[in-house]
């Protein structure tokens, strides 16, 4: 079977199906000064769920896994959650926004908390099987937290990052 073979299962002119997928990001940096050397790392996972349309419309969820260790800091991390709404074409090409209807960020007890924003990402998906593709996304995303440790900020605090990630999604129908 060739690559647009397999592609169509996916997307336009494809069929209509259920995706399950899978990005993640991961960075590490490490410094050194006076023979004290210190690392951190970021860790991002997407778990992004839905429906695609022969026509290629997709409408589905997305759930956020965070984990950023900084140096001279907690651990922190943070999950979000949100409605999505794209496109998913047979070539492989697609784009899916994304409003993020409840964000938290950090850790207790002093939390950001009651965030809301957006999420896009555009990449290209590779068909590995009929039903198992793996690819790369850019994704943009810009979240406002409203409070932080319970207590409402009088100025929000505002997080706007861009990053690639490495995907993986399957097709369930």
């Amino acid at each position: 079977m060739t690559q647009t073979t397999f592609a169509k299962n996916i997307g336009k002119d494809g069929d209509n199906t259920a995706i399950l997928g899978l990005s993640t990001f991961y960075y590490s940096s490490s410094s050194e000064s006076g023979g004290v050397s210190t690392t951190s790392t970021n860790t991002i996972y997407d778990l992004k769920g839905g429906y695609v349309t022969s026509k290629g419309l997709f409408l589905g969820l997305l759930y956020t896994m965070r984990d950023d260790n900084l140096p001279g800091a907690v651990a922190t991390g943070g999950t979000q959650l949100g409605a999505s709404v794209g496109y998913y074409g047979s070539s492989g090409i697609h784009f899916v926004g994304h409003y993020i209807t409840s964000a938290k960020l950090g850790g207790n007890p002093s939390a950001y908390e009651k965030g809301s924003g957006i999420q896009a990402d555009f990449g290209y998906l590779s068909s590995v099987t009929s039903n198992f593709f793996i690819g790369v996304d850019l994704s943009y995303r810009s979240i406002t937290y409203k409070d932080q440790g319970g207590v409402t900020l009088t100025n929000s605090y505002k997080r706007t990052e861009l990053f690639p990630m490495l995907s993986l999604m399957f097709t369930l129908m």
